[in-house]
């Protein structure tokens, strides 16, 4: 589904307040009001964020020291947001946040939607710079956050980090990102962890020994690993990698929670209490639907374990 029909567009009230949001000091000088216009007629009317922004630079390149006003950059950033127009976005926030320092973005949500729109664009260094922004203006505990804005941008980064890294980087180094971005700052914040959300972390696995894959887990270069969820979801993504077979995934599988059901006594802290496994649940039960041994196989472990199919 285009990215234009999953956002959705504010309302013409909304868009009215945002547009006429005028003050400012640091913009001496204002655009003139029929060229505001013009702007938001080409983006209203005529859905063509593209030529907004090329009338935006030609005009301020002819009227030097004119701006438009805050209103109307807000506008435009979310207008190519529902647009997903990448480059409209990067002038604006390169041009107006960055160099002059406006107060463009305000809110966090706005901040994620682009996020998420660079990952989709593989725009590593922009994501990059934008999280060290939104982290200056939204600042959260490093050590433990619940900050879901700041979970979703740190996603996008470990993302697209994992992406632009994925020929000449190995997956213990892309770990170690999702560690310390991921594992090590919301671990108690109770954000599921999905492989479907992380694709191409998931896809940089390639062809890594499972074994390796498996002590990851636990430490990688003297880094803890400090939500448990982070076990399952790696293991959510082993299940995942088609080099392996499933005969061999069921083994680790069963191996896995084996390990640690272990020192649990009382059913209070019985692993299914304890470790969300449906994401792994998910891709097995899709792997054996045409396979009745393996299927079956699968059902014992899941009523061994008390987990629900």
């Amino acid at each position: 589904m285009p990215l234009k029909n999953i956002l959705k567009l504010p309302s013409t009230t909304a868009l009215l307040k945002q547009w006429n949001t005028k003050t400012n000091p640091s913009i001496r000088n204002l655009l003139p009001e029929n060229i505001e216009r013009k702007l938001y007629s080409l983006c209203i009317y005529d859905s063509d964020p593209n030529k907004a922004i090329q009338l935006l630079r030609a005009t301020c390149a002819q009227h030097d020291g004119f701006e438009p006003s805050i209103g109307a950059l807000r506008f435009l950033v979310n207008y190519c947001i529902y647009s997903a127009h990448p480059q409209g976005i990067k002038y604006l926030y390169t041009r107006y946040c960055i160099n002059k320092s406006y107060p463009l973005i305000d809110k966090k949500e706005i901040y994620c939607k682009i996020s998420d729109l660079m990952v989709k664009s593989k725009d590593y260094k922009f994501l990059k710079s934008l999280l060290i922004k939104y982290e200056e203006q939204f600042p959260y505990d490093h050590n433990n956050s619940k900050d879901r804005y700041a979970f979703i941008m740190n996603k996008n980064y470990v993302e697209c980090s994992a992406f632009l890294k994925n020929e000449h980087t190995s997956f213990r180094e892309k770990w170690k990102i999702f560690l310390l971005r991921i594992d090590n700052v919301f671990y108690d914040s109770g954000f599921k962890l999905s492989c479907f959300d992380f694709p191409y972390l998931t896809k940089s696995v390639g062809n890594l020994p499972v074994e390796i894959m498996l002590s990851f887990i636990y430490k990688n270069r003297n880094i803890d690993v400090k939500n448990p969820s982070s076990c399952t979801f790696l293991l959510s993504m082993i299940m995942l990698q088609p080099s392996i077979g499933l005969s061999r995934k069921l083994e680790i599988f069963n191996k896995f929670l084996s390990d640690f059901e272990v020192n649990c006594d009382d059913d209070k802290n019985s692993i299914r209490n304890r470790l969300d496994f449906s994401d792994c649940i998910k891709v097995l039960q899709h792997l054996s639907r045409n396979n009745l041994d393996d299927g079956n196989k699968l059902n014992n472990v899941l009523r061994r374990f008390k987990l629900n199919g």
